[in-house]
C-alpha cells in the first residue's frame, strides 16, 4: 500500500507550525526511509516530501543536512525532465543552500537551470526565476579594462559600482556589475540661472569714457538735425517769418561720432518726408538690477500608500501548476500583531479548508507552498479560491486541531472549516484555475 505523502506532509507542518519542528523532522525521514523504493523512479509525492524534510533541517540551522537530501532528490527529479515545475523548484533549493555553504560551482549550475528553464515551468515574472537572474548577473566577471585612454571623459561623480537587483547573501561574488542594457548613470551640470548678469572685463574701463563722449555728441547732432527738419516747407508767406538758424548753431561732430550731410527737403516732395527723421544714435542702455527667479514652490511628496495584508501573486482567474508558491503583502499591523495570525484557506466546491498561516519573516511573508488536491490530478480545471482570514491564535489552533482529527478520521474532505469560524469578509482572496 503506497504511503499517503500528502497527508504525512500535513501532519509534518501542523508539527511544525505548533513549534514541534525534532517531531516533524521525524515524521518525514520515516516516510522518505520507507518510500526510498520508489526514489529511483523520481515519484513526485516523495520527492516533494524530500523537498519539505530538506527545508526543516535548513530552518533548524542544518545547511548540510539540508543539501544532502536535496541533491539526493534532484538527481532523481532527471527523470521528470529540464520543465518539471517541481524539478526547477528543486534545482533553485538546491541552489539557495550551495550559496550559503560557498559552494560556487553548485549554487551557479542549479541557478542556470532555474533561469534557463523556469520561464516556461513556473512564469516569467516568478520570484525564484528573478533571484536565479539576480545571481548569475551579479557572478557574471567584469569585463577586462583596456589600458588605451577613453575617447569620452569619465562622467564627474558616476558612481562606481551599481547594487544588484535584489539583496544576495554575503556569500556571493562580491562584483556587481551593473544589468544588462541598462544606460550609465550621468552628471548633467546644472544650468546657469536666468538673467543672470554678466561681470564687466577689465578691458571696458579704458574705453568707457571714450564712448560716452560720442554718444553724447551724437545726441546733441541729433537734436539740430530735428529741428532743421520739422521746420515748415517753403511758403512765400512764412519763409522770410521764419528765423534762420545761425552757422555758428550747428555743432560739427567728432571724427569719432561723423554723420552724414542733412537732407534739404524740397518743396515738391510730399508732407510725409518733410516729417521723416534720421534714426538718432542709439542712447545707452540703462543698466536693469538682475532679475531674481520665483522662488519654486516645494514640491509635496505624497506619503507612499499602506501595505494591506493580500495574495498579490499568482495572479487572479490564472492557471497553476501542482504545487505552486502564493506570495503576500502583510501590513504593518499585522506584521507586530502578538495576539492573532493571519491563516490560509483553500475553498472548493462550496467549502473552505484551513491550511496553515502565513510566515511573517522581517516586515513580509514568506512564499507558501500550495498544493490543490491530495494528488496532481485531482480537481485539474477547477476554480480554486485561496483566502485569507485574521484570527485569534486560540482560535487558530482549535482549529488545526479540528483539521488534523478530522484528516485522521478520513472526514476532513466532506466536512472542511465550518465557515461561522472565519471572518464575515475574507481579508483578501483570489481564483486559480488547477492546470
Amino acid at each position: 500500500m503506497p504511503l499517503a505523502f500528502d497527508h504525512i506532509r500535513r501532519q509534518a507542518r501542523s508539527l511544525a507550525e505548533s513549534g514541534d519542528t525534532a517531531g516533524a523532522r521525524s515524521l518525514l525521514e520515516n516516510a522518505v526511509e520507507q518510500g526510498r523504493p520508489a526514489l529511483r523512479d523520481g515519484d513526485p509525492e516523495l520527492l516533494e516530501t524530500m523537498r519539505q524534510l530538506a527545508g526543516l533541517h535548513h530552518s533548524a540551522g542544518d545547511p548540510m543536512g539540508a543539501r544532502r537530501v536535496l541533491e539526493e532528490a534532484a538527481a532523481a527529479g532527471e527523470r521528470l525532465g529540464d520543465a518539471d515545475p517541481l524539478g526547477v523548484m528543486l534545482a533553485y533549493d538546491l541552489a539557495v543552500v550551495a550559496e550559503e555553504l560557498a559552494n560556487r560551482h553548485v549554487a551557479r549550475s542549479n541557478f542556470v537551470k532555474v533561469a534557463s528553464f523556469g520561464p516556461g515551468a513556473l512564469g516569467e515574472d516568478h520570484w525564484a526565476v528573478a533571484r536565479a537572474r539576480s545571481y548569475l548577473d551579479a557572478a557574471a566577471p567584469t569585463p577586462p579594462v583596456s589600458d588605451a585612454p577613453s575617447s569620452v571623459p569619465p562622467v564627474s561623480g558616476a558612481p562606481t559600482s551599481v547594487p544588484p537587483v535584489s539583496a544576495v547573501p554575503a556569500s556571493a561574488p562580491p562584483a556587481s556589475p551593473p544589468p544588462l542594457f541598462a544606460p550609465p548613470p550621468t552628471s548633467v551640470p546644472p544650468a546657469a540661472p536666468a538673467f543672470e548678469p554678466t561681470p564687466p572685463s577689465r578691458g571696458r574701463r579704458t574705453w568707457l569714457p571714450a564712448a560716452l563722449g560720442g554718444v553724447a555728441g551724437g545726441i546733441i547732432v541729433a537734436v539740430v538735425v530735428a529741428v532743421f527738419l520739422l521746420r515748415p516747407t517753403a511758403n512765400p508767406e512764412t519763409t522770410s517769418a521764419a528765423p534762420t538758424a545761425p552757422a555758428s548753431a550747428v555743432v560739427v561732430p567728432t571724427a569719432s561720432a561723423a554723420l552724414p550731410a542733412p537732407l534739404v527737403p524740397s518743396a515738391s516732395a510730399p508732407a510725409a518726408a518733410a516729417t521723416t527723421t534720421p534714426p538718432a544714435a542709439s542712447a545707452p542702455a540703462a543698466t536693469r538690477p538682475p532679475t531674481t527667479a520665483p522662488p519654486t514652490a516645494t514640491k509635496t511628496t505624497a506619503p507612499p500608500p499602506a501595505v494591506r495584508t493580500r495574495i498579490v501573486a499568482p495572479a487572479n482567474n490564472s492557471r497553476v501548476a501542482y504545487p505552486f508558491d502564493a506570495e503576500f503583502t502583510v501590513s504593518a499591523a499585522d506584521v507586530s500583531a502578538p495576539n492573532t495570525v493571519v491563516a490560509l484557506l483553500i475553498c472548493v466546491a462550496g467549502r473552505c479548508y484551513l491550511d496553515g498561516k502565513l510566515d511573517i519573516i522581517g516586515t513580509g511573508a514568506a512564499p507558501y507552498t500550495i498544493y490543490l488536491g491530495s494528488t496532481r490530478p485531482e480537481g485539474t480545471g477547477v476554480a480554486w479560491k485561496l483566502r485569507l482570514d485574521r484570527l485569534p491564535k486560540a482560535k487558530f489552533n482549535d482549529l488545526i486541531a479540528q483539521r488534523d482529527a478530522a484528516i485522521a478520521d478520513g472526514s476532513w474532505g466532506d466536512k472542511g472549516t465550518p465557515m461561522s469560524a472565519l471572518n464575515p469578509t475574507p481579508v483578501s482572496t483570489l481564483t486559480v484555475v488547477k492546470g
